[in-house]
């Protein structure tokens, strides 16, 4: 049986009486980017509850994809403050979760930050939804498994870190 999810990795903390305000705004925002009328008030107004630049690009990319309440909670969830020490079988649950396609757009978005942080992987959007551009000319004879996705971001962790390793110089040629 599989341990449970701790809460915070289901349902990351967002004020209630924010993300009201935040969806109202986003509401908003929307209604005056569909009639093609200015909102830039509208946007500055978001940044200054959330405390995030946002720009007419992230509404662009927003608008028509995902509805004003993800939108808003996506502003809202801290994507610096996440657990940092997820064990193996929590990533491999929201792996599946990710894969499975359940949950929302939000919690995808958080998910997805939680495991790259955990697993240190920059690349874990190409690994898990374009593993073709990903491994390159190595490619694929099949899909990825949630395991697999897994050993492969933490391998690329520690080819990351070798790259980085600069060798000391020999000893008297300073």
């Amino acid at each position: 049986m599989t341990e449970p999810l701790r809460p915070i990795l289901l349902t990351p903390e967002v004020d209630a009486d924010l993300l009201a305000k935040t969806t109202a705004l986003t509401n908003e925002i929307y209604a005056h980017h569909g009639l093609g009328e200015p909102y830039l008030s509208k946007l500055r107004e978001l940044e200054r509850l959330t405390g995030r630049d946002i720009d007419d690009g992230d509404v662009c990319g927003a608008f028509g994809s995902v509805d004003s309440e993800t939108f808003a909670r996506s502003l809202l969830v801290d994507k610096t403050n996440v657990p940092h020490d997820l064990t193996r079988t929590e990533l491999l649950q929201l792996l599946h979760f990710i894969l499975d396609v359940q949950g929302t757009e939000w919690q995808h978005e958080y998910w997805l930050n939680c495991i790259a942080r955990n697993t240190g992987c920059d690349d874990l959007v190409e690994l898990i939804y374009h593993p073709e551009e990903y491994f390159g000319d190595d490619g694929l004879d099949h899909e990825l498994t949630a395991e697999e996705i897994l050993e492969e971001a933490f391998k690329s962790r520690e080819r990351r870190q070798k790259r980085i390793l600069i060798p000391a110089p020999p000893a008297g040629s300073a």
